[in-house]
């Protein structure tokens, strides 16, 4: 894939967060995610499909 390596950064952006044990779930995902999806949305979806699973 070296056609693609000049629109491809390894860079990553990082975020940093205190975690109180209160979190029902943690999303870990690219930016193939984050560039269409919301966080309030994907949050929604995994509610939903837990949910959906009980």
């Amino acid at each position: 894939d070296a056609q693609y390596k000049p629109f491809v950064t390894s860079d990553p952006e990082i975020r940093c967060i205190t975690l109180d044990g209160s979190e029902d779930f943690l999303i870990i995902a690219s930016d193939g995610l984050w560039d269409f999806v919301d966080e309030h949305t994907a949050a929604g979806l995994v509610y939903q499909k837990i949910c959906d699973d009980t």
